[in-house]
């Protein structure tokens, strides 16, 4: 046992690797304030990181189009709501950078996620032990890994000195993709890539719906329960597809909702096929995946190697930290040199919750 236990930590803590940066967000001041003690922290980082962000020609044309609309607070206000609007506003002042660059910072995902882009980008599982624990992981991959490491966070919201979620973020973003509501449900958001660019840019600009992380959050802080979220997220029309995994409290409490713009494609939760377990790699789960990023099968392997009696936070951690692939098969490893960082929770256990976020690239 104990050398199992130093093994688990010559993976989680290698050289390159460490326990993500914590952060209170106090729900209770005004939203002008709730960023002041966080943003000299990240200051530096997220202008180096906006930097090279936008001098990517795609980005930096974009920019350059979408300012006139970009900085107008009525607008900045229907994609965020009023308080999340506050927020950006406020961060822009706070950090010195244009306002029209962290409105397009907070809603990338919603313009640019279409069919011509690359999905390599994130795993999320959520399993289920034969004693009746959800536990879930994800991988957040991103193509720029050394800009997002730097600017990445635990962001506890709290109200009356209570956490009510934590977020996995990254600075400059009021929204997010990785979020524990304590006690009630767990959820990540992968990448889906399908659809056209321009019907995002019309979703986005011409109709204003809500950006889809700044939608999570409000998930997350207004959902009572797993059911509840997931009922949430069935739904809302958004700018882009997406994948939403979400792990509750209970036998049977794992989904993956697989959404459209308009609406929700397929709904698989655990035990649907005496399935005990549900993952997400960036492909429909019914469908193929690329044949240079099978993810899936290596992940199948693990889980089905481990099986439930042996599902556990600390067995998932090592399937989601897991680098061993074949190429000639088509493999990509699950954690891998895009990998930001990677995080095992569970609804019911917030306390025991573990992030690393790995610097090496």
């Amino acid at each position: 046992m104990l050398l199992i236990f130093f093994v688990i930590c010559q993976i989680v803590f290698s050289d390159h690797d460490a326990p993500a940066p914590r952060h209170v967000l106090n729900l209770d001041l005004p939203p002008a304030e709730r960023w002041t003690k966080i943003a000299p922290v990240f200051n530096e980082s997220l202008h180096r990181a906006v930097e090279i962000f936008f001098e990517k020609p795609g980005m930096k044309l974009a920019l350059k189009a979408m300012t006139p609309i970009l900085d107008k607070e009525e607008s900045i206000k229907k994609w965020f709501g009023e308080e999340q609007g506050e927020e950006i506003l406020s961060l822009a002042k706070l950090t010195g950078i244009d306002v029209g660059i962290l409105t397009l910072w907070n809603g990338l995902y919603d313009i640019v996620a279409n069919n011509g882009t690359d999905g390599k980008a994130c795993t999320s599982i959520v399993a289920q032990s034969t004693d009746g624990e959800i536990v879930h992981g994800r991988n957040l991959d991103f193509g720029l890994k050394e800009i997002m490491v730097n600017i990445t966070l635990i962001a506890d919201f709290q109200r009356n000195g209570t956490t009510l979620f934590s977020a996995v973020t990254f600075f400059g973003m009021t929204g997010f993709n990785t979020v524990i509501a304590n006690n009630r449900f767990t959820m990540t958001h992968d990448e889906r890539d399908q659809g056209n660019i321009l019907k995002n840019i019309d979703d986005v600009f011409v109709k204003h719906r809500i950006f889809t992380l700044t939608y999570f959050r409000e998930v997350a802080e207004n959902a009572k329960s797993f059911s509840n979220a997931v009922d949430m997220m069935i739904d809302p029309k958004f700018s882009a597809p997406s994948y939403f995994i979400i792990g509750g409290l209970a036998l049977g409490e794992g989904v993956v909702v697989t959404h459209d713009r308009d609406t929700n494609d397929d709904i698989w939760r655990i035990g649907d096929t005496d399935n005990w377990y549900v993952m997400e790699t960036n492909y429909d789960h019914w469908g193929p995946v690329s044949n240079t990023d099978d993810r899936r099968t290596i992940i199948q392997t693990q889980l089905n190697n481990t099986g439930p009696d042996n599902m556990n936070k600390d067995s998932m951690l090592q399937i989601i930290l897991d680098q061993n692939y074949d190429p000639n098969k088509g493999q990509r490893p699950i954690y891998n040199n895009g990998t930001v960082y990677s995080i095992v929770f569970q609804a019911a256990k917030p306390e025991d919750m573990k992030v690393i976020v790995h610097y090496d690239w």
